[in-house]
């Protein structure tokens, strides 16, 4: 039994060492091909970032997601932003680099959050350019230029505000003019309707008045010669003629009070 217990656990030791054999080279195999594939993806990013100092951004974009194929890297994912702010595709920069931004890299992650909040200033969206700023300075409190823009951007949203609420301010006033001057063309109509009310009236009262007087006044035909007048009735008779050239001159007054209220301006 100890023999055959010993053969066995011979032949289990030499199992063991061809098993670690075959591990050893398949894992070399794959420290081969790893290295190989990486040095690949290097050859690739290379040829990528220099496309992108020629400004040539197609071709930078192509190599660029070639490398990130065979190994992908938050520093791609960065630069692959990068190109796609080039090209003005915000909406492709910003979806790289928030994928970039998630990098265990510190410097990768701040330089991500600084481009996002250019990014959204970009965009008109001061709030999110301001957290994307402030996440970068979280990181990398030394960044100058981060703290310069955000800033810029902090300025810009207190002057947004105050525009705000002055036009508020203003809206309200317009508002409140353009009620009073409805208020006062709607008093207008009132105001002329009573005045034609009271000249009407006068008119009216005006015209009775010379319909009674001139019933008063003598007919012409009625009126005895001078020769056949009596002393008594030649007075009367220069009695009603002044009475008559008194009515004709408070007439003529009243109408000529009249015509200064027609021409009033208004």
């Amino acid at each position: 039994m100890l023999i055959s217990f010993d053969g066995h656990t011979e032949l289990i030791r030499t199992t063991d060492i061809c098993g670690m054999i075959r591990v050893i080279s398949i894992l070399g195999i794959l420290l081969c091909t790893t290295g190989l594939f990486a040095q690949k993806a290097d050859m690739y990013m290379s040829l990528a970032d220099r496309a992108f100092e020629l400004n040539n951004y197609q071709v930078a974009a192509e190599r660029y997601e070639i490398a990130q194929g065979i190994r992908p890297t938050d520093k791609v994912s960065y630069n692959l932003g990068n190109v796609q702010w080039a090209i003005q595709d915000t909406i492709g920069a910003i979806n790289y680099w928030h994928e970039a931004s998630k990098s265990d890299s510190l410097k990768i992650s701040s330089s991500a959050y600084h481009n996002l909040g250019n990014a959204f200033f970009a965009q008109q969206k001061i709030d999110k350019a301001i957290e994307a700023y402030k996440n970068a300075l979280r990181i990398d409190p030394g960044a100058e230029d981060t703290r310069r823009n955000l800033a810029i951007v902090l300025a810009m949203q207190e002057q947004q505000h105050n525009n705000m609420q002055q036009q508020g301010e203003d809206g309200e006033q317009q508002e409140q003019q353009e009620q009073e001057k409805q208020e006062q063309e709607s008093d207008k109509p009132q105001e002329q309707g009573q005045e034609d009310q009271e000249s009407e009236q006068q008119e009216s009262e005006q015209q009775e008045q010379e319909q009674q007087e001139s019933s008063e006044t003598p007919n012409p035909d009625s009126i005895p010669s001078l020769e056949n007048m009596t002393k008594q009735e030649l007075q009367r008779l220069l009695e009603v003629l002044e009475q008559e050239d008194k009515k004709v001159q408070q007439k003529a007054a009243r109408l000529k009070t009249k015509a200064k209220k027609t021409d009033k301006e208004w």
